[in-house]
């Protein structure tokens, strides 16, 4: 009998350390409980969205701590290839590169005005992408913009631009201006003005829809999503640091 007791309470003792805890009590209410990490960097492709590059990169960085220091691409994607979240915030640096025209990288210390450095800093976001494999519309949009801001990779990213266009799967006012300036520079001025046409239906500012703008078209986004975070959100985003 004793023998069955000890059996049950060991037994128990392990679905219990086994069970999940999905949601915690909150005085009155329940609220679901998630990683404090994918919430920062759900916060840092929010902000890409909103054109705050720097303040994205430096929550990437802090909310994966081997991305703290600037590191090899190479060793990191080998070591790490496993790792949803590191892979996430990979992305959004590179996005960050790409979107600012290489002023903001991964790494504070890549910061930089000089033309040289940015071109080095977008080099380094189409290689991340290209090696995170870049299978969605989104992703394969974004790796077609950085390959057009590179001088060796252009005819390539109008291939890809060319084939994203033709399925209607361009994913942002930034790609269709990124096709706009590569047929524009093909003197093809009927297709040119069909893709800014499509560029300005996609962004909240039309005028930056234009072949010599500087900057990035941003995306509409809804008047919900552009609000600060909730309280609660916002505690939980200050809670880790």
């Amino acid at each position: 009998m004793g023998a069955k007791v000890i059996l049950a309470a060991g037994v128990s003792l392990i679905f219990a350390a086994a069970a999940p805890t999905p949601a915690q009590a909150c005085i009155n209410g329940v609220y679901h409980e998630t990683n404090w990490r994918v919430r920062v960097l759900a916060r840092a492709d929010r902000l890409i969205d909103l054109g705050r590059y720097k303040k994205a990169v430096h929550l990437a960085r802090r909310a994966v701590k081997r991305l703290r220091k600037p590191a090899p691409l190479d060793g990191l994607l080998l070591k790490h290839r496993r790792y949803g979240l590191t892979r996430r915030a990979l992305r959004i640096g590179a996005a960050a590169a790409i979107y600012s025209d290489g002023r903001y990288a991964m790494w504070k210390k890549h910061y930089s005005k000089d033309p040289q450095r940015r071109l080095e800093n977008i080099r380094w976001a189409v290689s991340a992408l290209k090696q995170l494999s870049a299978k969605l519309p989104a992703q394969q949009t974004m790796l077609a913009i950085g390959m057009s801001k590179l001088p060796d990779q252009k005819e390539a990213a109008g291939k890809l631009l060319q084939r994203l266009y033709r399925k209607d799967l361009i994913a942002s006012a930034a790609g269709y201006l990124a096709l706009a300036r590569i047929r524009d520079a093909a003197k093809d001025e009927k297709s040119r003005d069909a893709a800014l046409k499509q560029c300005t239906k996609m962004t909240r500012r039309p005028k930056a829809c234009a072949i010599d703008a500087k900057g990035t078209p941003l995306p509409r986004i809804a008047r919900r999503a552009r609000r600060k975070p909730r309280s609660r959100l916002g505690a939980d985003l200050q809670d880790p640091f």
